[in-house]
């Protein structure tokens, strides 16, 4: 089978979707309508054309061996052209949860575009507007590389890097590498090197399996009006203090699990992890930002 393997992270993300949808939606808004709506999303498909990420899928390789990225002769043609509801900007944020029913089969193709045209009231923006999302299966990319593919499938210059095969290395060996690796960190928080790993909190009813319909909502911020070191403390520290108020039992310790890209060259087109921080929601605006912004350095340090 031509291709080549998928690396351990994204077989993951490939095989998991069977069971817990993880499709990705990242939508973009634009200022006008193009003149030729059609000829707009060709030009979008002929720089798909231009990157491997774009024109791959995924294959099985049997039960004993990960799945593979093989090549497809075109990208995705599935670009549905919808009129939201209303033309409206909410109309278009009913459509798009209506889209998460309808998740990707990675193995025919991994991305779908949606285009919405036109598009009123647009936050920040008079007239009708169109607006883009991008719909990405996680095993083809995390929310980083995502990002990066759709602004070069929307202009921008640079390229996205393919990611390398995957050496195959020795399995037994690398259970050993991986064993002295935990142990050496374990060693390096008992020895005061690094910080200890922020504890599970407590369950609350943020916690439950979601029930009823689901509905989407934008608070749109400039910089400017963001109180914190960085977008991401400062959202993390609003979050804190809407929960805090919203729910209706105690919660004085609750927390959040923070996606974060990895350091160095994307060896997977999953290249992040998972740190848990705290979210402090009894301190005051300022000591919160700088304990979540403390977690969050901790986290990435370990």
């Amino acid at each position: 089978m031509r291709g080549r393997p998928m690396t351990a992270i994204d077989a993951q993300f490939y095989w998991m979707s069977a069971k817990i949808p993880s499709d990705q939606f990242l939508l973009y808004a634009f200022a006008g309508v193009p003149a030729d709506l059609d000829d707009a999303i060709a030009a979008v498909l002929d720089r798909a054309r231009m990157i491997p990420d774009l024109t791959i899928r995924g294959a099985d390789a049997g039960a004993l061996r990960y799945p593979r990225w093989v090549p497809i002769t075109e990208p995705s043609e599935d670009v549905a052209a919808i009129r939201a509801p209303g033309d409206s900007w909410a109309g278009c944020l009913d459509a798009i949860v209506r889209l998460t029913d309808d998740q990707l089969d990675v193995q025919a193709a991994p991305w779908r575009l949606h285009v919405f045209a036109p598009v009123d009231d647009i936050p920040g923006h008079r007239g009708a507007g169109t607006v883009a999302v991008l719909q990405v299966a996680h095993a083809l990319a995390d929310g980083g590389r995502a990002s990066a593919l759709a602004a070069w499938l929307f202009g921008r210059a640079a390229p996205v890097p393919a990611v390398p095969t995957p050496g195959r290395g020795f399995l037994p060996w690398r259970a050993v590498v991986a064993a002295r690796t935990h142990r050496s960190r374990v060693d390096d928080t008992a020895a005061g090197l690094l910080p200890p790993p922020v504890s599970d909190r407590p369950v609350l009813a943020t916690n439950n399996r979601p029930a009823g319909g689901r509905t989407v909502r934008t608070l749109v911020r400039q910089r400017t009006e963001l109180n914190g070191p960085t977008v991401t403390v400062a959202v993390l520290s609003a979050v804190s203090a809407a929960l805090s108020e919203y729910l209706d039992e105690p919660c004085d310790e609750l927390g959040a699990e923070l996606p974060m890209a990895k350091a160095g060259e994307h060896q997977a087109h999953n290249h992040f992890g998972n740190i848990p921080v705290r979210l402090y929601p009894r301190l005051g605006h300022e000591t919160r930002c700088e304990r979540i912004a403390a977690d969050i350095a901790g986290g990435r340090l370990r």
